[in-house]
């Protein structure tokens, strides 16, 4: 099998089976809580604009996982991850959702590059109010 097919399944399973450094909540993905919330659905399509020109795939979420819990600065968000099907590792998104607001505040895309299995190139897209405590916790999450 070739090298790129086996990036995208090494990726791809540990992107779904990550271990939880934070609780889990609610259960739902991205796809499944925009699914049954037109608000969530319209903050993701707000916050993830700038990305979609050059990544539609996120128009309908990718691969997702379900959401995390995460501090940053003493308030708790939801982290939720998604990446390009067919070829997660080479484009993710890790998002912040603060529920007392309903408001994705901050997040990543990342497109990267690999030689093999050796991860050669990567290019960051921050998104929304992204300060450097929110990219810290962000960065935990994008691989």
């Amino acid at each position: 099998m070739n090298k790129a097919f086996h990036i995208s399944i090494l990726a791809l399973s540990t992107l779904l089976t990550a271990p939880a450094t934070a609780a889990e909540i609610d259960g739902k993905n991205i796809t499944e809580a925009a699914g049954a919330d037109n608000a969530l659905a319209a903050e993701f399509q707000r916050i993830m604009k700038p990305i979609t020109p050059d990544a539609p795939w996120v128009e309908s979420f990718g691969v997702t996982t379900t959401p995390e819990i995460e501090a940053v600065g003493g308030k708790v968000y939801d982290v939720y991850r998604g990446c390009k099907p067919n070829d997660c590792p080479a484009e993710v998104y890790v998002l912040l959702y603060d529920r007392e607001n309903n408001k994705f505040v901050s997040g990543a895309f990342i497109r990267s590059q690999f030689k093999d299995l050796t991860l050669t190139e990567s290019a960051i897209t921050w998104l929304g109010d992204t300060d450097t405590v929110r990219a810290g916790a962000i960065g935990k999450h994008l691989y």
